[in-house]
């Protein structure tokens, strides 16, 4: 085996660890230093060394612990600013040096254990090159170092301190910030307009730590205070906490750090350019008594839904509970309340929501403050219902902000309602008659509002714990039951079929989750039973429908439309055009031999019925258009024979097979036609392809339309945009999903309102989207059809600002006669105005306002009739505020 020189392996081993050099970390020696980019902000990169022999080059003034060992070097340039060295992960203890030379002229040093972030700052010239010191201090003469570390240079903010402060509570008066210059914008920490004008600012260091309140008093209108970490207009500024108040004398809170330094500006959104101003530090104010489980405030249990006993609660000043919060939101804030249970369901309203944010969580429990246990009820929305409640027990409320931004002042006042009673068909024994249609359907509205389990056994699925029940006598041996308009806390029904009578039924004839199902083998004048109940478990629903219970004909349809063969539309030639489609709402009707006789496969035909005015009649198809898949459509005409309850059953071919396969135009001729006899022609996807499609020198009368949707809008209230549309007809629709972006792009689901299902009416349709956010927000709709085929509609955009004003409270609401409105307009606003407006949207009190101040309007409600108004604004971009306000 041939062996390696000695020296050869020594001049290898040597190569080997020079070449690692730039691995490990540049510049083992002085001489040999590397330079560190300086940066605005951290930006690490590795460093490492290993020990060579060398020795360490120099020790730092600050090493005075543990061994010496190897040495990293790098160079810096001066910025002309103060740079800052720190060094991250390192495995080992070392000492960081900052100096002007290799030799000394220490400019700062630290020496840290073996994991410890440390930094040093010094002051920089520009262009001057400094040198960075790194020495390993653990470990032994074999151990290698690695770490990370970056350098520094932030220019600093504009901060010419008007006043220096050096306790926690401070007071002072006959200031002003006229003349301290006008440093800062909108656009620096805070991003507040009220920091457009001259801007005063305390360089504030406090000697405790606790929570403080920063007030402002006696300045004039547009004025802003802001904590800050640093100059406003530094990088990298944190804001802390900010007021602004359009009146004057804003305040805010902030818990802050004995010894830490922060910086107070207070300024204006010009005009005025500037104000005077006193200013108080004081200790924050104590929490209020309910801030605890164990201080919860009794509520009155209010006989209805009316909320005629309210009470008045604030979440300023609250802390943190010991109690576990696993519901949404940030519970740093909340109050409690307690009720006693007086039935088995109670309502929860949070009313005249106003202050810093109006978004607030609640929660329901049992149990007791050391006991909570599982929330019964988590609520975003202010107004809940929850079920299950032992009568004479009582119960716990926590309200508090969804934000996790401390210092919120909301205000609210919280009701306890109670529910209607179970609804008369609560029980099969109240069970609500439902007329059988024959043709188009005569529905009975229904709710499963306040309903209560009945005793009769459920061998279905779901929960049958808000069960409420109806009847029908059959008139054919087959019948089709549809739940329509379905709205409400949940939309997922559950529907069942019994025959027998209440108390003693057998198995259930139908189980249906879905909520259209066939029942079939009735007898004839007798009575059957239907139950319908919300699917989940979860008490307090509220759910609404409509039932509807049709014949289902000889000839299997339960509708009138020309999706089936013996109720065709009509066509008449003349001067004109038709249009329809293949759209799936049609459905495929496959009577009699039509399936062999036609050319392709079907899967949405529709039927159309024509007298013969020659021996030749053509179809000219002059459009097909919107396919989903290019297929296109497939046509034919057929001469029909008819059984005696007129259900068609033989088709003869009396035209070409119009079948392209793309999304073409052409024509269908049928020849050999006997004038006066009718014929029929019959439309269908290609590959079920969903089109639109025209026929020219043709009309037609009886089509069916798809969802016809119109006029979507969507508009700006106070606390939740409104999303509206209407439709003009509709066939088989099931719901509408709201769709809403903040750039137009990625559309995200808020929310789901169930369609009409079939109507040939004008239909009105609204969503109220209560997650508001400023800016543009996009709206568009998903619109379902019950076999669950969808379609979009146009985009809809809103812009909301918060800095064109709004409807801050409305007290007292209910109101027997004096009603008093806070109402803040924008400087913008031109000729602003309130208005109170009636059920039948007349206007019955108006009041003119004052733009860009704080406006406190009485209106005397004392002969206006008991009932429901709305109280409305409209700001600077055209949003309208609105206030449900009740009139005893």
């Amino acid at each position: 085996m041939a062996r390696t020189p000695s020296g050869l392996m020594l001049a290898l081993c040597m190569m080997f660890f020079t070449n690692l050099n730039p691995l490990f970390g540049q510049g083992l020696t002085c001489g040999a230093a590397s330079n560190l980019p300086v940066n605005g902000t951290c930006i690490t990169q590795g460093f490492s060394n290993f020990e060579n022999g060398t020795g360490p080059e120099y020790t730092a003034s600050c090493a005075t612990s543990g061994t010496g060992y190897e040495d990293v070097w790098y160079t810096v340039t001066g910025t002309g600013n103060p740079i800052t060295v720190t060094i991250s992960n390192s495995n080992e203890a070392y000492a960081l040096t900052a100096m002007t030379s290799c030799t000394g002229g220490e400019l700062d040093c630290t020496q840290q254990t073996a994991g410890t972030t440390g930094s040093v700052t010094f002051a920089s010239t520009t262009g001057t090159t400094y040198f960075i010191h790194i020495q390993r201090r653990s470990g032994n003469s074999n151990a290698n170092q690695s770490g990370d570390i970056c350098a520094v240079s932030v220019v600093p903010g504009s901060c010419s301190s008007d006043l220096v402060v050096n306790s926690s509570l401070y007071s002072n008066a006959g200031l002003t910030t006229c003349g301290a210059g006008d440093d800062f914008t909108s656009s620096d920490a805070c991003g507040s307009s009220y920091m457009g004008g001259d801007d005063y600012v305390i360089e504030y260091t406090p000697t405790t730590s606790e929570c403080l309140q920063f007030a402002l008093s006696n300045t004039g209108t547009w004025v802003g205070i802001f904590l800050t970490d640093n100059c406003p207009d530094a990088v990298g500024t944190n804001c802390l906490a900010s007021g602004t108040s359009s009146g004057g004398n804003p305040s805010m809170t902030y818990s802050v750090t004995a010894g830490t330094t922060y910086y107070i500006t207070i300024s204006t959104f010009p005009s005025p350019q500037c104000t005077a101003f006193d200013i108080d530090i004081t200790a924050c104010p104590p929490p209020p008594a309910n801030d605890d489980c164990s201080g919860a405030i009794g509520l009155t249990v209010n006989p209805d839904q009316a909320c005629g006993t309210t009470t008045s609660g604030t979440i300023q000043n609250a802390t943190t509970s010991v109690q576990a919060n696993s519901c949404g939101g940030t519970a740093d804030d909340d109050v409690w309340y307690s009720f006693v249970a007086t039935g088995t369901a109670h309502t929860i309203d949070l009313l005249n929501v106003t202050g810093s944010t109006t978004d607030l969580y609640h929660s329901v429990y049992g149990g007791t403050c050391g006991a909570i246990g599982a929330p019964l009820v988590c609520s975003d929305p202010n107004s809940s219902i929850v079920g299950g409640l032992t009568p004479g027990n009582t119960y716990y409320v926590r309200i508090f902000s969804w934000t996790s931004t401390t210092g919120q002042n909301t205000t609210f006042d919280v009701c306890v309602g109670t529910p209607p009673p179970p609804p008369a068909n609560d029980d099969c024994s109240g069970a609500i008659n439902v007329p059988v249609s024959s043709g188009s359907c005569s529905s009975v509205s229904g709710t499963v509002a306040s309903s209560t389990p009945s005793p009769d056994a459920n061998g279905c699925f779901g929960t049958a714990d808000d069960d409420v029940w109806y009847s029908f006598v059959a008139t054919t041996t087959d019948v089709q039951i549809d739940l329509q308009n379905v709205s409400g806390s949940t939309t997922d029904l559950y529907h069942s079929v019994y025959a027998g009578t209440c108390g003693a039924f057998g198995a259930e004839l139908v189980c249906s989750d879905p909520n259209t199902s066939t029942v079939n083998s009735l007898t004839v004048g007798n009575t059957y039973f239907v139950r319908v109940y919300s699917y989940t478990s979860t008490t307090g629903q509220n759910t609404t429908f409509d039932i509807c219970i049709s014949e289902i004909g000889p000839c299997g349809s339960t509708s009138i439309t020309e999706d089936y063969c013996p109720f065709a539309a009509t066509l008449t030639q003349g001067v004109g055009s038709w249009s329809s489609s293949t759209y799936p709402y049609y459905t495929a009707d496959l009577p009699g031999n039509i399936n062999s006789v036609f050319c392709g496969s079907i899967e949405n035909n529709s039927w159309y019925a024509f007298t013969a005015l020659s021996t030749t009649e053509v179809f000219d198809i002059t459009a097909v258009t919107n396919c989903v898949n290019d297929f296109g459509i497939q046509a034919q005409v057929y001469d029909v024979t008819y059984d005696v309850n007129g259900c068609c059953t033989n088709f003869t071919s009396m035209s070409n097979c119009f079948n392209p396969g793309t999304n073409s135009t052409g024509t269908v001729t049928a020849t050999g036609l006997t004038i006066g006899n009718t014929y029929m022609l019959m439309f269908d996807g290609n590959a079920g392809d969903n089109c639109d499609f025209t026929i020219s020198n043709w009309t037609a009368t009886g089509i069916i339309l798809p969802v016809e949707l119109v006029d979507l809008k969507a508009v700006g209230m106070s606390g939740r945009n409104i999303v509206s549309w209407k439709t003009v007809t509709e066939h088989n629709s099931s719901h509408f999903n709201v769709m809403r972006s903040f750039d137009g792009i990625k559309f995200e689901h808020v929310g789901t309102v169930d369609a009409a299902g079939e109507s040939s009416d004008l239909i009105h349709y609204q969503f109220a989207d209560t997650d508001v956010k400023t800016g543009l927000v996009y709206y568009k709709l998903e619109q379902y059809d019950r076999d669950g085929q969808t379609y979009t509609s146009e985009i809809v955009s809103l812009k909301r600002s918060t800095e064109h004003g709004g409807i801050l409270s409305a007290r007292p609401n209910p109101t027997e006669s004096t009603l008093f409105v806070e109402v803040k307009p924008s400087k913008l606003n031109d000729a602003p105005h309130i208005v109170l407006r009636d059920g039948r949207g007349m206007i019955v009190r108006e009041r003119a306002l004052i733009p860009g101040e704080l406006n406190v309007v009485d209106m005397n409600l004392s002969e206006l009739s008991a009932g429901v108004y709305f109280l409305l604004f409209t700001d600077s971009e055209g949003v309208t505020h609105s206030e449900k306000i009740l009139k005893k």
